[in-house]
């Protein structure tokens, strides 16, 4: 459920994607958070998807450390951060959109000074 819900929230322009236990994911499209899917999170699904996020020594080194942050590129997916971590017990994971380029000083909305 949740790549697909990753791949929906790439095809509509969303920028961050929420994973935690109990609610949906969310989604944050142009600064709005909304709600993918009505199927809650059940409980292990997304340590599930945090085991296929990481590798080995990442899985090993979040055993003693309740959080990671790396940055992942998938095929179709094109590149996000993420952040997993726990809370109440269960593995909560944002992943954050990275666009392709990096934006300028114009597309940032920077007074014209800095625009050159």
């Amino acid at each position: 459920m949740t790549q697909m819900a990753f791949e929906e929230c790439l095809k509509v322009l969303g920028s961050d994607l929420y994973c935690s236990t109990g609610p949906p994911p969310l989604a944050k499209f142009f600064g709005t958070l909304n709600q993918l899917t009505d199927e809650p999170m059940k409980p292990g699904e997304v340590q599930q998807i945090a085991d296929f996020v990481m590798n080995e020594d990442q899985r090993a080194e979040f055993e003693h450390t309740p959080e990671r942050n790396l940055a992942i590129s998938r095929s179709g997916l094109g590149r996000s951060r993420v952040n997993i971590f726990k809370q109440r017990n269960q593995v909560s994971m944002v992943f954050r959109r990275l666009r392709d380029t990096l934006p300028d000083a114009k597309d940032l909305g920077l007074p014209p000074c800095y625009q050159d």
